[in-house]
């Protein structure tokens, strides 16, 4: 993800989770000013998730598209959350500053390169 403005990547961390979701994943911590804005994880894509992101359908949760592919926008009381697939991982951006919008959190998310 791109450095822009005062937002800089804060913490990069790799995490193995175990059981029910077996996995690795990169956790990053993304600041401005020094204040936590958003978290993005990357880990494989899933194999058990035949339908990808089209499997996600609750009520506080909404089909987006951006990047050129669809993913979900999830809002509710607590938190807000972008999830989508994309070459075979899946992306997780928990946004953690309620003043940033979704618009400004997508507009930063298409500036992302894939470093293979």
């Amino acid at each position: 993800m791109p450095e822009a403005e005062n937002i800089v990547l804060n913490n990069v961390e790799l995490i193995e989770l175990k059981g029910e979701f077996s996995r690795t994943e990169v956790s990053m911590d993304y600041t401005n000013n020094n204040i936590p804005i958003f978290n993005l994880s990357v880990f494989p894509t899933p194999n058990e998730d035949d339908n990808g992101i089209e499997s996600f359908t609750a009520s506080n949760e909404k089909r987006i598209r951006f990047r050129g592919v669809e993913g979900v926008y999830t809002e509710d009381d607590t938190y807000q959350m972008l999830l989508w697939d994309e070459q075979g991982l899946r992306y997780s951006l928990m946004i953690m500053d309620a003043d940033l919008s979704v618009n400004q959190v997508k507009q930063f998310v298409n500036k992302m390169k894939y470093v293979p």
